[in-house]
């Protein structure tokens, strides 16, 4: 049950997220099977987007 509601935390989170960082993301390898990675990842693609 534990997948459940983990699958639902990363859809509900990733819906959230600007369209070029979902973009950036989908283009990742980063591993994104927990919400803390997901987070991290989306902040560093986020910042890397807001620095160029």
């Amino acid at each position: 049950m534990e997948d459940v509601y983990l699958l639902a935390l990363l859809t509900m989170y990733y819906r959230g997220l600007k369209d070029n960082v979902k973009d950036e993301l989908m283009r990742s390898s980063v591993a994104q099977d927990t919400l803390e990675r997901m987070i991290q990842a989306a902040i560093e693609i986020d910042n890397k987007l807001y620095e160029r």
